[in-house]
């Protein structure tokens, strides 16, 4: 299963004077926590990251550091995931996912996509439940056939300890407890 790495996003939420898939958690830029996770996969085989004219630094991080990547062309996280998996002529499955997420370990890439393999959806997307809404946390599988609409999907919904979209500051630090509360760093 080929996956996607979404590194476009300014982080101005974050405030910080840093490319948001290059702030530091526990010593190591966000996308690589990510990107490890994805290498650890016994079903990931390839892994392309999608940056945007706002993310040059990150670029020349995944550069120096041998990572595949393509610049997308900044039209926001949907309309660039549309993009890249039209350019990548990707025909199946495919895992997409935030460059700002941080799993607990990285045996939860595999389970998730255990479950997208049990479903019969197209798509899988994982949240988590904010009062009685569900919060998005950046990681899908989408059939990359069925991308001119909308895919019917089964949810996977997780606990904050498990799965971290890092959007503000407490974000990252709710991050940094989750990976220093546990042996095996991702």
């Amino acid at each position: 299963m080929k996956a996607i790495v979404m590194a476009g996003g300014k982080g101005s939420r974050m405030n910080l004077p840093v490319e948001k898939p290059l702030i530091k958690l526990l010593g190591r830029e966000l996308i690589f926590h990510v990107i490890s996770a994805l290498h650890a996969s016994r079903f990931v085989d390839s892994i392309t990251a999608i940056t945007s004219p706002s993310t040059p630094e990150t670029e020349n991080r995944l550069k120096i550091n041998k990572i595949s990547f393509l610049r997308g062309p900044g039209d926001g996280y949907v309309r660039d995931m549309q993009w890249a998996i039209a350019t990548l002529r990707i025909e199946e499955p495919v895992v997409v996912c935030s460059a700002d997420i941080v799993f607990s370990d990285q045996s939860l890439v595999d389970e998730l996509i255990e479950l997208y393999n049990k479903s019969a959806f197209p798509a899988l997307t994982v949240g988590k439940l904010t009062g009685c809404d569900i919060e998005h946390l950046g990681f899908n599988i989408l059939d990359g056939r069925q991308m001119d609409g909308e895919q019917k999907e089964v949810i996977v919904l997780l606990n904050e300890d498990r799965l971290i979209n890092v959007n503000t500051v407490e974000d990252l630090k709710k991050a940094e407890d989750m990976l220093g509360n546990r042996d095996e760093r991702c």
